[in-house]
């Protein structure tokens, strides 16, 4: 009966043990296709090839057949991970690879070789296998042991995996029992201790909710329609009267206006209790949350990161006949760096397209156009312009099964969606602060760390250089490679502040109420005589921003803004809004009028809007109208 007992759950475990070996496979194959790491850590997998090897070794040693078969396979599974993904990683990532199989690798066959040569007998042999599987084991069991502070810092599970987490615990349990049963503490002590570590991951999944943030500010309410009591708590008593920022979508600077209070708040903090400077011991709170913190380098705005882009990379990668991609919806600061790097390398640009139905980015387009001469895709993530989405996963995996490297101006898109840049799958991804209640003068620039390695920096001196002497100077690893000189250290603190506002009202609610006033907003405008809206109605599968901009029948879209601003104390945004080359060049429209809804504007807000506008409109095709250029009235901001 024992043995019969013995062998049940012995098999339980190799089964359950080949689960837990196969539970990243979908993530490899993924991958694999998409030629990008995702949310993959590739560190555990060398590790899962020693602890393989090592219970290989004792289950023939042992004679164990409920040992050796599962863990032959886990080997082999686990070289299957291994390989996938080590083309895929920076290098760094790939060094911890390699060493950790060399390590592994070096231990085994040192151990081997003591057994072999010398003549040791049965139980020197299980001692010396045992000893040696058990160490690796617990190695393995206690790999996410290494993103527990982080956890704790930033009171987020997002490094640690539940369903992991909870077959450790199967797992563990299992050949815990086993061990026991068979009297083989080799089996069960070092299971033991993985079924118990799993218990203390699960315990940190549950206290510390995946996307909670360190030192979030609590909004008053789960409503992001409510974060607008927040965000007006510190000006509204300075306000004469209340005035709608309908910029805020897509130019709002937290410099002015009701964006100003959970960013200044986080500045004056920095100003009265902490200035030091940077680079000398300390990292900052936006890079420590970061899987791997040298990935981010800070920022004066996007403009900033997209030449950084353009004359690190760029200058120094592409030749003459190269192509570059980029669609017609793109910035200016996107365009104007790259028609530069074209001027001076020979490089040529090519244009993405627009679908004639919705006015979206074509991806068929892009497909075709894609070819062995094509270094770089450029790309909008949302047009500041029409509001269309990006399919950025999609657009990435294409580009790079063609061999592209792909940069993605995520200006519009972070401050309004949950973002995984890790899913995503882009080579580097930009975004500027004040676009989401941080000050100006604040950004990043995210990037793949063997990229950023081997690009030059923009600017040198200060803290970007090694070793300098006369004559020489070499640079420093990134992201200080980037950063030189004193930055704005108080404005990317205020950039850390707004990030973790917005991560406490939860991105996914802040995405949902947007989808609301997006569909709202495009409903009223769209509803006016003479108006047409440009870009994709909200219906389509990527969903619209929340942001209309939209010519005028027999208006002058200069005029209108003005008047929305005086009379109605209603900011728009009026002009080609740094994107002169989609309206003249290929929309064949002169300037358009713009209006974006923000985590604190409301329902009622954009009604009001609808119908000053229709006021609007109807005053000026009557010949009535507010007149001429008129001061912003305070709070306002426009900007692209």
């Amino acid at each position: 009966m024992a043995a019969w007992w013995e062998t049940l759950v012995a098999s339980l475990g190799g089964v359950v043990g080949l689960i837990l070996f196969l539970a990243p496979m979908k993530a490899v194959l993924r991958a694999r296709a998409d030629r990008v790491l995702g949310d993959l850590n590739p560190l555990p997998f060398p590790v899962l090839v020693g602890n393989c090897a090592g219970w290989v070794a004792y289950g023939f040693v042992t004679d164990d057949v409920l040992v050796l078969w599962p863990n032959v396979l886990g080997v082999l599974i686990a070289l299957f991970y291994t390989l996938s993904v080590y083309g895929l990683a920076d290098i760094k990532t790939r060094d911890r690879q390699a060493a950790s199989l060399l390590v592994f690798s070096s231990v085994l066959m040192v151990v081997g070789s003591v057994g072999a040569l010398g003549d040791l007998g049965y139980d020197s042999l299980k001692r010396l296998w045992g000893f040696t599987a058990n160490a690796i084991l617990i190695i393995f069991y206690a790999a996410p042991l290494s993103t527990v502070m982080g956890v704790l810092r930033t009171r987020s599970s997002a490094t640690l995996n539940l369903p992991l987490s909870v077959m450790n615990i199967i797992n563990g349990g299992l050949w815990l029992v086993y061990g026991l049963a068979i009297t083989d503490y080799f089996i069960a002590v070092p299971n033991g201790v993985g079924a118990l570590l799993g218990l203390v991951y699960c315990a940190l999944i549950c206290a510390f909710p995946r996307r909670s943030s360190k030192h979030s500010p609590s909004p008053s309410d789960t409503d992001p329609g409510s974060s607008r009591k927040d965000l007006l708590a510190a000006s509204s008593a300075e306000q004469e009267q209340e005035h709608v920022a309908a910029s805020g979508g897509s130019g709002t600077a937290a410099g002015a206006g009701p964006a100003g209070t959970i960013a200044g708040a986080a500045m004056h903090e920095y100003y009265h209790t902490a200035t030091a400077n940077i680079h000398k011991g300390v990292e900052h709170e936006l890079r420590q949350v970061c899987w791997e913190w040298a990935q981010v380098c800070f920022t004066r705005n996007a403009t900033e990161a997209l030449n950084m882009v353009a004359h690190g990379w760029g200058m120094h990668n592409l030749k003459e006949g190269d192509e570059i991609l980029m669609s017609v919806a793109e910035h200016h600061s996107s365009l104007a760096p790259w028609q530069m790097v074209a001027e001076k390398t020979g490089a040529v640009i090519k244009d993405v397209e627009l679908t004639p139905d919705t006015q979206e980015i074509d991806l068929a387009d892009l497909q075709a156009k894609l070819s062995d001469k094509t270094k770089i895709v450029v790309l909008v993530h949302i047009s500041n312009v029409l509001g269309c989405v990006l399919p950025a996963e999609e657009a990435c995996r294409v580009a790079h099964q063609a061999g592209a490297l792909v940069l993605l101006d995520s200006c519009q898109y972070l401050p309004h969606r949950r973002t995984d840049v890790q899913r995503l799958g882009a080579d580097w991804i930009v975004a500027s602060g004040h676009k989401f209640l941080a000050p100006t003068a604040s950004g990043f620039l995210w990037g793949r760390f063997n990229l950023l390695s081997k690009m030059e920096p923009l600017m040198v001196g200060g803290s970007t250089t090694g070793e300098i002497h006369y004559g020489m100077h070499t640079d420093v690893a990134p992201p200080m490679r980037f950063e030189a000189g004193t930055p704005a250290i108080a404005e990317a603190i205020g950039l850390g502040a707004a990030v973790d506002y917005l991560n406490a009202v939860g991105m996914e609610a802040v995405e949902q109420y947007e989808h609301e006033l997006s569909r709202l907003l495009y409903q009223e405008v769209s509803a006016l005589p003479g108006v047409r809206v440009l870009g994709p109605p909200p219906s389509v599968p990527m969903g619209r921003a929340s942001l209309v901009a939209f010519t005028v029948d027999g208006c002058d879209v200069m005029q209108l803004a003005a008047d929305l601003d005086k009379i109605h104390h209603i900011a728009v945004s009026a002009g080609h809004h740094r994107a002169k080359p989609l309206h003249e060049d290929y929309l064949k429209i002169g300037p358009t009028l713009r209006a974006s809804a923000y985590v604190y504007n409301t329902p009622q807000e954009v009604r009001r809007f609808a119908a000053a506008l229709r006021e609007g409109i109807e005053a000026r095709r009557g010949g009535g109208g507010g007149g001429g250029s008129i001061a912003r009235a305070r709070g306002s901001c426009k900007q692209s």
